[in-house]
């Protein structure tokens, strides 16, 4: 008890006529502490249990008053409107930027001996990097990760690779791919996976110029291509990031990490060179987990590209023939 063995209730929401309707809803004697009062009710000394309401919109701009205020309470009961006052939603990188924000942070660093109630911050948060896949079965399973040549574009879901080697294996596969993607989304998919000892993770390597970006909450996979269709990604992300030497270091540094994690694991991981970057190529020589594939080379605009033996439906990934040569390539080596 704070004030001479009396109890103090508090809802704190914003200036709306709910939040006056919840507090006397739950004490009919419920009243208002604003600018006027509040430094009378900081200094005065309760006479029975007691129930305010306030908001930091009726409270000074000088947050150590609000502080002092919710200090003195037994239980402070979070009443936040259907639409707040200033109009603003929570960012999610400088959350207390509005007036919700503020109060749930102010909230959320009280003392742990006041009781709060309604306040639940983890639902604030969206998840704009989910997990693609999950484990398919409790026996050993496959894990396929990687970019666009991983997740088939270009053929049928049972021409891929992976559902080739999951076939002859005769073993279930979850697939962590997606087209565009990068070496840092894939060891992430990887590494918050339920990869269990006995699992066969087979990675795609893909090149080392991409980065995985969120804006405005959702993700993108940002490559070369994709600055002459979208004209203000340079100003959100400079083109230079990509072959950045802090994007390697992330790279490489992911890279070590799912080793790491899937010997913890005791999973088997291939780590195939398919679209490897020659810087990366050099980090990953040494690697007994990296495996080089080999394709046919072409020289266009000014780099090495790989020569597919075919081509799929859309006529830039690879076709059948060369998934049934990875399939080929990676049964050698399990």
């Amino acid at each position: 008890m704070k004030k001479h063995g009396y109890c103090l209730t508090i809802f704190i929401g914003d200036i709306d006529k709910s939040l006056a309707d919840s507090a006397q809803i739950y004490d009919p004697t419920a009243f208002l502490i604003d600018y006027d009062n509040c430094q009378n009710f900081i200094d005065f000394d309760l006479e029975h249990d007691t129930t305010i309401y306030t908001s930091l919109g009726d409270l000074p701009k000088d947050l150590t008053i609000a502080i002092k205020l919710l200090n003195l309470a037994d239980e402070i009961i979070y009443c936040p409107p259907e639409h707040w006052s200033d109009r603003k939603i929570i960012d999610t990188v400088y959350p207390t930027s509005c007036l919700q924000g503020l109060t749930e942070d102010l909230l959320f660093t009280m003392p742990s001996d006041i009781k709060i109630s309604n306040l639940n911050l983890r639902s604030k948060i969206s998840d704009p990097i989910n997990l693609v896949d999950k484990r398919v079965t409790d026996q050993a399973q496959l894990w396929v990760a990687g970019c666009s040549i991983s997740h088939g574009d270009g053929v049928s879901s049972c021409q891929k690779y992976g559902y080739l080697i999951s076939s002859e294996l005769d073993m279930q596969c979850s697939f962590l791919t997606q087209s565009g993607s990068s070496i840092q989304w894939a060891a992430d998919q990887i590494l918050r996976s339920d990869i269990r000892a006995g699992d066969i993770v087979i990675w795609g390597m893909t090149t080392n110029e991409r980065v995985p970006y969120v804006h405005d909450d959702k993700l993108m996979h940002v490559v070369n291509t994709n600055y002459t269709i979208e004209k203000n990604l340079e100003y959100i992300l400079p083109k230079k990031t990509l072959l950045s030497e802090n994007t390697f270091y992330q790279n490489i540094y992911a890279i070590d990490h799912v080793i790491n994690f899937c010997e913890k694991a005791q999973a088997k991981l291939l780590i195939i060179g398919i679209l490897t970057s020659p810087s990366t190529l050099r980090y990953l020589a040494d690697k007994k987990q990296y495996h080089h594939y080999i394709h046919n080379q072409k020289f266009f605009n000014n780099q090495l590209r790989p020569c597919f033996k075919d081509l799929g439906t859309d006529n830039l990934h690879p076709g059948p023939q060369q998934h049934n040569l990875y399939k080929e390539f990676i049964l050698n080596l399990i």
